[in-house]
């Protein structure tokens, strides 16, 4: 990235070329971190089952879940690492913990990047923000997350249609990108499946089903 070609307000530019500097070793630890929290809530939620502290653990839990986004987005942009490898294998365990596929959500936010704010095509304008005080209590439960997340994936898994709306703005490597994304789709499902199995077989089902993954 060309800091110099970019307007900066309220920085000056050494300043956001030493934020911008990418390193393995500030990149691990973040993520060494963020895995310890994941663990620690996980193990709060599985100390809570039957208690009425449930409820309470697995918001906290969903809540450390859902700054995986973080670390998605980032590895999707090669700026969490410095190396190109641990970038690919982060993105592609937070998509699949999220069930956003790799593939599918790189091209989908950068068809975010190319068309910012323009309606007719930028997809995340795809659905209207909340309105109301239920809408909006609606959206952070992250119910409505998990259903699109399921029936996109499990779509575009079973059919192979689902990011020709994201694809139709890049037509040279539509073909291979699609093959790209429904691959990664079909691993996403069929890791997600594997983790409520083995996390249904550990004794109690009510593990297996996802926390919830608040919003904002």
């Amino acid at each position: 990235m060309d800091i110099d070609a970019i307007a900066i307000r309220g920085l000056d530019r050494e300043t956001v070329r030493r934020l911008s500097r990418r390193s393995d070793a500030r990149g691990f630890r973040q993520l060494a971190v963020h895995t310890g929290a994941l663990c620690a809530t996980g193990l709060v939620v599985w100390a809570s089952r039957g208690h009425l502290w449930l409820v309470p653990a697995l918001v906290l839990h969903g809540v450390v879940l859902s700054f995986l986004f973080c670390a998605l987005h980032e590895s999707i942009h090669r700026t969490a690492f410095a190396s190109r490898w641990p970038n690919e294998v982060l993105a592609w365990i937070c998509a699949a913990l999220l069930m956003l596929p790799r593939e599918y959500f790189r091209f989908f936010h950068f068809a975010h990047h190319r068309f910012t704010q323009d309606p007719a095509r930028d997809p995340e304008l795809a659905q209207p923000r909340p309105s109301t005080l239920a809408s909006y209590l609606w959206h952070v439960s992250g119910l409505p997350y998990w259903y699109d997340r399921l029936t996109v994936t499990l779509r575009h898994a079973l059919t192979g249609r689902a990011a020709g709306e994201i694809l139709a703005h890049r037509p040279r490597s539509a073909h291979s990108v699609g093959l790209l994304s429904l691959r990664d789709s079909r691993l996403a499902l069929l890791a997600a499946c594997r983790c409520a199995r083995l996390l249904g077989s550990a004794g109690d089902s009510r593990a297996a089903v996802p926390a919830p993954v608040p919003f904002v």
